[in-house]
């Protein structure tokens, strides 16, 4: 995975891209990589390939004994002899359950591996990063709201993962000084 990298290289795609430092002329960018159009016509080539995306839900399974205990809670106080407070308290616990939001574990993670190919089809540089995001929900047990959790955490995650991967690409192209003086 060693080499250097032309400063002028091209990267098959479509337009052109100046990434670097300011040049002489105030605003003018040094240019280290012109996206072509046919990868015939690119000195490096960069793929992604996606090992893992998904998302998760998890819930503790104490959480689903919080609704019960407060609905039996509520069935003894508002009861009147013992089979009536019995038969509130199990009626409002299934209300309790449907209703109540519950604590759970909410997730997305991606595995993304970005591999900078030469015109011969070895590897230059390659890397493999993991995007995580997590964090803690409320939803009601009887909640079908997978699709909107999945489109909150995973772009969060698919950008931590895209952050890592460009992030040591950049480091590898002024590391190897293609980003000349």
């Amino acid at each position: 995975m060693q080499g250097s990298i032309n400063p002028e290289c091209r990267c098959a795609c479509g337009e052109q891209v100046g990434i670097g430092e300011p040049g002489p002329a105030k605003g003018q960018q040094t240019l280290l990589a012109e996206i072509v159009p046919l990868a015939n016509q690119a000195d490096y080539i960069l793929d992604a390939e996606i090992h893992s995306f998904h998302c998760r839900l998890e819930r503790n399974s104490f959480s689903f004994l919080l609704p019960p205990a407060l609905g039996m809670t509520v069935g003894m106080v508002w009861g009147d002899d013992g089979a009536s407070k019995l038969k509130r308290g199990l009626f409002a616990s299934f209300v309790g359950l449907a209703l109540m939001p519950l604590p759970a574990a909410n997730g997305g993670e991606c595995e993304v591996t970005l591999s900078l190919r030469d015109r011969a089809g070895e590897v230059v540089w390659q890397q493999t990063c993991i995007g995580e995001f997590d964090d803690t929900v409320y939803v009601e047990a009887t909640s079908r709201d997978d699709k909107k959790l999945a489109e909150k955490f995973m772009p969060q995650a698919v950008k931590r993962c895209n952050a890592c991967l460009l992030g040591q690409l950049r480091q590898f192209f002024f590391g190897s000084g293609a980003a000349g003086s």
